[in-house]
């Protein structure tokens, strides 16, 4: 263990990993920089130093000045980043952490600098940066009566590790099994995708993807009571992000895409070849909603975004053995919304049997919809969830009920049926 290492392990037995005091001495108004894992970045394993006004000692939120607090030009950090250090904790022993690249970004308002790391943060760690005096050179003068905090003890990093990272995966599906049972018979619903992506692969420029999904009844007669679908794409697709520099951004993917749809008993089968564009808002209403959705338990660090998919896709029918349907048009218009929204988070309920197991309340809601252009109609497709996460494991399953409703193709039969069972992420 190195010096810097022996000293921050030092440091670390004496304060016992709390939350570190980062200034010495309050002053009415005051700039300080916060690292928080960030969201809001095309690459994904960011740390955002963000210029914080204290006011009296607490947190006022985000700097929002006439112009940038942070002088680029000038910054230490940006020139040579060693000069800052992240250490990972855990069991009481630092581990420091490797940084790629440490760069600024700015906007009217506000200046940021963003450590970028080469992996996603452990879950299981604790994560500290270090800031030497000096090393960030602010703009001067600063307004009247604003001073900069001292921040040369090590900063914990703001943010839940989990939720960060889910948001790197939110642009895609996530894996998942479930089992469910209706009113008639059990169902199995599966989910698995497999995604390279192309240039960097910290900021990738596109990504190509296979994937399939499947809902099936367990018995075969009872299969028209619940969606009965196979799906299999494969697909490429660019991504460019609108607003990088604000925290009102979107990630933007757009590409070409070839799905194989059939039943259960692959008696319908269709093969598509279209255009599709996946969007990712975080923008304003979608944090605010996010977070003030969230009634019991603490309310998240920060808002996964939805998903919004559109596409247009040319059909070419298979297989029609036994099967009749009115969307046997060429030509398909398709859009989904799905957005899983925290009802509960971070609960910490004690002595009530069988409530005090449950940790997050998740609303699952992913609607969808076909457009048969030739036909002139129109099939919705709604999936609506209530999950109860009964432990802070990911491995372990889920109770949901659940609520489905509408057409599926390639059969595009009337479903309309609740179901309660296990869900399992992996």
């Amino acid at each position: 263990m190195n010096y810097r290492s022996t000293q921050y392990f030092k440091l670390l037995i004496a304060t016992s990993i709390s939350v570190f005091a980062f200034h010495v001495t309050v002053h009415a108004e005051e700039i300080r920089l916060i690292p928080k894992w960030s969201s809001s970045s095309s690459e994904p394993n960011i740390i955002l130093l963000e210029p914080t006004v204290f006011i009296n000692g607490k947190d006022s939120g985000a700097y929002a000045g006439p112009r940038p607090p942070i002088d680029t030009a000038h910054t230490k950090a940006i020139a040579n980043p060693k000069l800052i250090s992240v250490i990972a904790v855990k069991d009481n022993k630092p581990y420091p952490v490797e940084i790629t690249k440490i760069e600024a970004k700015s906007s009217p308002i506000a200046a940021n600098l963003r450590i970028v790391l080469p992996k996603a943060p452990d879950k299981n760690m604790h994560y500290l940066v270090t800031i030497p005096v000096g090393s960030v050179a602010y703009v001067s003068p600063l307004p009247s009566g604003v001073t900069v905090g001292d921040t040369h003890q090590p900063l914990e990093i703001k943010g839940d590790i989990q939720v960060h990272n889910d948001f790197l995966t939110s642009t895609q599906s996530t894996n998942k099994a479930a089992l469910r049972q209706g009113s008639k018979s059990g169902t199995i619903d599966f989910s698995y995708l497999l995604q390279y992506p192309l240039g960097d692969p910290i900021a990738p420029t596109g990504a190509v993807h296979a994937s399939i999904d499947a809902n099936a009844s367990f018995n075969a007669a009872e299969r028209h009571r619940y969606f009965d679908k196979i799906e299999a794409e494969l697909g490429a697709y660019a991504v460019h992000v609108f607003g990088e520099n604000s925290t009102n951004n979107a990630i933007v993917e757009y590409g070409l895409s070839s799905k194989l749809q059939a039943d259960q008993q692959f008696d319908k089968i269709d093969q598509t070849l279209g255009v599709n564009t996946w969007i990712y808002p975080n923008a304003d209403p979608f944090p605010w909603i996010y977070r003030n959705v969230c009634l019991f338990g603490e309310k998240p660090d920060f808002a996964l975004p939805p998903r919004i998919i559109f596409g247009y896709d040319y059909v070419f029918h298979e297989n029609n053995d036994a099967v009749t349907t009115s969307f046997d048009g060429n030509q398909r218009l398709s859009g989904r919304f799905d957005w899983t929204l925290p009802i509960a988070h971070h609960l910490a309920i004690k002595d009530v049997p069988i409530v005090d197991s449950i940790r997050e309340i998740e609303l699952v809601t992913d609607i969808s919809g076909i457009y048969d252009i030739n036909k002139g109609k129109a099939a919705p497709e709604i999936h609506l969830s209530l999950d109860f996460v009964l432990s802070d494991s990911d491995k372990s399953p889920t109770i949901s009920f659940s609520y489905i409703n509408g057409k599926s193709a390639p059969k595009f039969e009337n479903v309309d049926a609740f179901l309660a069972g296990f869900k399992l992420k992996f």
